[in-house]
């Protein structure tokens, strides 16, 4: 009796241990990239890498590639440009060294900003084919170095509708792309082949977050008449599913609604010229913040993740009063208390556990 009591006493520690091991394991294992590009991510854009990210939010963008395991998974913006197509076997080189020494650190990659623009963008003339070539060799490599990482294409900028043509691309004006043109062609290119998700920037601009696009409602708040609003990524949807890509989840890398800068001097300043009719209120940020995160879960299964542009901007620079990309800045303002006292979804993520093992 004492020895079948002793087997069973043994057999219950050894079922304990396997439970417990596997429950360990479940909590150190890191999810597939199928699995976070299904889940509906919660991210925001910060300076420096090393800074929190927003509490309860399980995603952080950041613009310089993490040396350690962050509390986050983490879209990295890689920077890019024109200057990089005319070297291709040489930017292969640096995106292979850059995922071999971050990797284990990195989720996603944002391949290039902004690349239907000159400035601040593709530093270029646009052209969505030269960055379809790009973004296939990036995908390259870092498909070899990490399978499960996640290659987001360049979140693109609204610009509105562009009239005319330039050397044969439509919407083109020499300098900035219409972002649907844009999209069309880096889609009829194969761009979309080398990209796990599709970038996009659905910037508020003075528009609620609801309004709709390609209308205009009578108010700044309804005004979507140029796609300057939230709801313009629906038109960039409808292309995809156009040419043969619904299946494709398209990231928001960059939303968000500007407030006025701290002094009334700063409008003024040159990287403000051209934005003081997209100002709003703190009330409206916080309330078309919230909004769009609501709207997002409820409406668009094809929208797999959102980044607030920006969390800290605001504070990261704090002497750099007249910086337009501080007054998307949400930390210690009223957008970040409403999103703090909102009723988030239960998601899990890993905190500090390296994604992978490379190889010699």
């Amino acid at each position: 009796m004492m020895i079948k009591f002793r087997y069973w006493f043994v057999l219950l520690l050894l079922i304990t241990a396997v439970r417990s091991t596997s429950l360990l394991l479940a909590e150190t294992t890191q999810p597939t990239a199928t699995q976070l590009m299904d889940e509906f991510g919660y991210g925001v854009s910060v300076l420096p890498w090393t800074a929190e990210g927003m509490p309860g939010f399980q995603w952080k963008k950041v613009y310089l590639p993490p040396s350690v395991r962050l509390p986050n998974h983490i879209l990295y913006r890689m920077p890019y440009t024109a200057y990089d197509h005319l070297d291709l076997a040489g930017f292969a080189a640096r995106v292979q060294r850059l995922t071999q020494k971050y990797g284990d650190f990195i989720e996603a990659y944002e391949i290039g900003n902004e690349v239907n623009l000159y400035r601040t963008g593709w530093e270029g003339f646009p052209r969505a084919n030269e960055y379809a070539e790009l973004l296939c060799v990036a995908y390259s490599e870092i498909k070899h170095n990490d399978p499960n990482a996640i290659v987001v294409s360049a979140g693109l900028a609204p610009v509105g509708r562009i009239v005319g043509n330039w050397n044969g691309h439509a919407g083109h004006n020499g300098q900035v792309q219409d972002e649907r043109e844009f999209m069309r062609e880096f889609l009829a290119a194969g761009g979309a082949e080398c990209a796990d998700v599709i970038g996009y920037h659905p910037i508020g601009f003075r528009a609620n977050f609801d309004a709709e696009p390609d209308v205009d409602g009578g108010t700044p708040e309804t005004n979507c008449i140029n796609g300057f609003c939230f709801r313009g990524v629906e038109k960039i949807r409808d292309i995809l599913v156009e040419y043969g890509y619904a299946e494709k989840k398209i990231w928001a890398t960059e939303m968000g609604w500007l407030v006025a800068p701290a002094y009334d001097g700063c409008l003024s300043y040159i990287n403000w010229q051209g934005r003081g009719w997209q100002i709003v209120s703190p009330e409206a940020q916080a309330e078309n913040i919230l909004g769009a995160f609501q709207y997002t879960e409820a409406n668009w299964p094809w929208l797999g993740a959102m980044f607030v542009f920006n969390y800290n901007f605001n504070e990261y620079h704090p002497w750099w009063t007249c910086q337009h990309m501080g007054s998307y800045g949400i930390k210690g303002g009223l957008a970040e208390r409403t999103l703090l006292e909102w009723h988030l979804p239960q998601r899990t993520y890993l905190p500090t556990v390296a994604r992978r093992s490379y190889l010699p």
